[in-house]
């Protein structure tokens, strides 16, 4: 029963059998995929400038006490689909088990937060590539999306519903010019993404 709603669930790849790029073409699902990893690895480089604003140590001091509660409503944005990182654990079984999965999770999270020690697997992502337009044989074509653990989401959306109203206020209390809250997501996002990334050191 478990594995016919597993097996239900699945898609099939939109990957067509044969790809081709300037550098030639490639057949196989092991080529395929080293000829994508080449062209999305080109597609990035590393900046050398710091984007982050200037953090003090007082930001430990706005980190949430994670609850079962916290865990179980977070769980609930999730899609009832086979997504999974590379843990491989779907986002729908995440998302039904959920009563179950509240109390260890909201220990896991509040353990990170404690120590600074962020899980190695969820510091990683699955990346697929996604057709844009055009011929869908050409590796150009394709842009490609990471797929978090969705473990690593639920921390996240935790922390954006307790930190962001609280940044918020903030800036508006302070002689900062915001008249439209959209105006400050853009430095909450750097601000939660520095965040995070001190989160995943681990603690000496």
């Amino acid at each position: 029963m478990f594995w016919s709603l597993i097996h239900g669930k699945k898609g099939t790849s939109r990957i067509p059998a044969s790809m081709k790029d300037s550098l030639g073409s490639y057949e196989g699902p092991q080529e395929i995929v080293s000829a994508f990893a080449r062209f999305f690895k080109n597609l990035y480089r590393e900046s050398q400038q710091n984007p982050y604003m200037s953090c003090g140590s007082d930001y430990v001091h706005i980190c949430p006490n994670i609850t079962t509660n916290d865990v179980f409503s977070a769980s609930r944005s999730l899609k009832n689909k086979m997504t999974a990182g590379p843990d491989g654990i779907p986002s729908f079984v995440v998302k039904d088990c959920a009563q179950v999965l509240s109390l260890p999770l909201s220990h896991i999270f509040n353990l990170i937060i404690q120590t600074g020690a962020f899980p190695e697997m969820w510091k990683t992502a699955r990346v697929c590539p996604v057709f844009k337009k055009g011929d869908s044989s050409l590796i150009e074509n394709y842009r490609p999306i990471s797929i978090l653990c969705n473990f690593s989401k639920l921390f996240e959306t935790i922390l954006y519903r307790d930190i962001f109203p609280k940044f918020v206020l903030v800036c508006l209390s302070t002689s900062m010019d915001f008249s439209q809250v959209d105006l400050v997501l853009p430095t909450f996002v750097v601000f939660l993404d520095r965040f995070v990334q001190l989160l995943m050191k681990d603690a000496n």
